[in-house]
């Protein structure tokens, strides 16, 4: 199953726990490649906000 719908299959699988887990996985990743944890919270903000715009920008385009 690809991991898209992984995080869009079925009911429980809302927005904000796609969310939660993509948080985690980035925090995971982060901690393993060495950024700091003062910084931590700051590069996944910034990647989320990233890819919120990307999908924002493709659902544009798809319009």
């Amino acid at each position: 199953m690809p991991f898209d719908d992984i995080l869009t299959d079925g009911a429980s699988a809302t927005p904000e726990v796609s969310k939660t887990f993509l948080r985690h996985a980035l925090n995971v990743w982060a901690r393993e490649n060495g950024v700091a944890e003062d910084h931590l919270a700051g590069l996944v903000h910034q990647i989320l906000d990233f890819a919120q715009d990307s999908i924002r920008d493709v659902s544009r385009l798809d319009a």
